[in-house]
């Protein structure tokens, strides 16, 4: 938990993958919360973290609505969608598949 307590709001609010897959869905959620509002406020926040821990709660819907924003904002861990093994469990759903097209970060076979 230590780089989760290291100084900077980034840390702490990235610090909601660890506790979705740790299955603290309430913590989770806090700070899913937290990002939001930040974001409305115009703070910068990875929308691509925000997806992980929507996935990882159980929540596609939502995952793939903050990974539109992510592709939209051209943030830099875009690249790995097509790669990642954490976004296997929607690799093949029609939202994913166009969001990594809309990228242009397909793979070339």
């Amino acid at each position: 938990h230590a780089w989760i307590l290291a100084p900077g709001a980034t840390r702490r609010l990235h610090s909601g993958h660890p506790y979705a897959m740790a299955k603290r869905a309430q913590l989770a959620k806090s700070l899913l919360g937290e990002m939001e509002r930040r974001a409305a406020a115009g703070e910068f926040i990875p929308q691509i973290w925000a997806a992980n821990v929507h996935l990882l709660l159980g929540d596609s819907d939502r995952a793939l609505d903050a990974l539109e924003l992510a592709v939209l904002h051209r943030e830099f861990w875009v690249i790995t969608l097509p790669v990642d093994e954490g976004w296997a469990s929607i690799r093949e759903h029609p939202r994913f598949a166009a969001l990594v097209a809309r990228a242009g970060v397909g793979l070339k076979t």
